[in-house]
């Protein structure tokens, strides 16, 4: 169990490589396989994207490409 919230390791984890995509997730980018609507795939386990982080995970991943 953590002792700090995802907001503190969010400020600190480099925001190039790192992004929130749900209020319980933090997601390392390059370790991404597949994005849908809704959902994120690394390693075959899939991780809701939640609609208030959605904008940003698809302007960033937009900007990568």
């Amino acid at each position: 169990m953590a002792l700090q919230s995802l907001k503190y390791y969010e400020g600190r984890l480099p925001a190039d490589s790192f992004l929130r995509i749900h209020r319980s997730y933090i997601v390392s980018l390059p370790k991404i396989d597949t994005i849908s609507k809704k959902i994120v795939t690394i390693n075959n386990k899939d991780l809701p994207c939640s609609e208030n982080y959605r904008e940003s995970l698809f302007s960033i991943i937009g900007e990568k490409l």
